[in-house]
């Protein structure tokens, strides 16, 4: 089995997925996707104390993006 795949849904070596991934796993496709993204936004500008070029840097997209992604998720400044 390639190491790169995850051990496999009750094998031995599986572990819990913590609770954020349960969560996600319990959303459809899209919704989880989203919710995924906003909170990387989220922390992204925590971690840069707000400055959004700097999130933007963090997150490795462009300070255009990061805004419509702000706009999308209805994350305030």
């Amino acid at each position: 089995m390639p190491t790169h795949f995850p051990p496999r849904a009750g094998s031995s070596n599986a572990s819990a997925p913590c609770s954020m991934e349960a969560d996600l796993l319990s959303l459809p496709f899209h919704k989880a996707v989203g919710e995924l993204e906003k909170k990387l936004i989220e922390n992204a500008i925590r971690l840069a104390s707000g400055n959004k070029t700097e999130a933007a840097n963090r997150l490795q997209i462009n300070r255009r993006l990061l805004y419509q992604k702000m706009i999308e998720h209805q994350i305030k400044d």
